[in-house]
């Protein structure tokens, strides 16, 4: 099925353990019964003019696209969340507010950054967040989306699909893709920080707090 092929490919992707899944095919003829495997999900991408020792899993290869992507971004003010951080197709980047995160994706062929709010009062903070929407939109190249959730509430933009997020390459296509994460990331970041620190200091002011993210 392909909803467990996609589990099996995004524990492949957490870099932590290597999985195989196969399909077997059973065949009779008369009474002589045989069977045929077909390899599903891998934990291994083979890359155009690699030879079999260079294979590298999914974990690897997201691990060296971040790497200089993070290393930017840090130059920039935005500072990775280590401990307890989100890895292989995501990072997760500091907001100076425990409930609240910047992250990264490369997903369904698409490259998405997003602050996500979490704990008890993601939803009040939301909401609030909200009230300025059209100032926040204003300073973006593009609007932002806006999603509340039971489990975490976010605000994002996305780029258009990308192909080399798709097939993993060529490598100056990868480069073009992280150029424009980190763009859109230091921009949303620009664009939200300081209504985000206004309704989080207003919290408090209250005597409310918010809650802080639970694992």
């Amino acid at each position: 099925k392909e909803y467990h092929r996609r589990i099996l490919n995004w524990v492949n992707e957490a870099d932590t353990i290597d999985v195989y899944a196969v399909t077997v095919r059973v065949y009779r003829v008369g009474d002589a019964f045989a069977a045929a495997f077909e390899t599903v999900v891998e934990p291994t991408q083979q890359q155009p003019g690699m030879t079999s020792p260079a294979k590298k899993t999914w974990g690897t290869l997201y691990a060296e696209f971040y790497r200089p992507l993070v290393a930017r971004l840090r130059r920039s003010g935005v500072h990775p969340v280590a401990r307890g951080g989100w890895r292989g197709r995501w990072r997760s980047f500091q907001t100076g507010h425990p409930a609240a995160i910047y992250t990264t994706a490369l997903d369904e062929g698409k490259a998405h950054v997003n602050l996500v709010l979490t704990g008890a009062d993601h939803q009040r903070v939301y909401g609030l967040l909200r009230q300025h929407r059209a100032e926040i939109d204003a300073k973006l190249d593009q609007p932002a989306k806006w999603s509340e959730g039971d489990g975490n509430s976010r605000l994002g933009l996305e780029t258009e699909h990308l192909e080399a997020v798709k097939q993993w390459g060529p490598e100056e296509d990868l480069e073009a893709v992280s150029g424009r994460l980190e763009k859109l990331l230091v921009q949303l970041r620009d664009a939200v920080q300081t209504y985000l620190d206004q309704v989080m200091e207003a919290a408090q002011d209250n005597g409310e707090g918010v809650a802080e993210r639970t694992e």
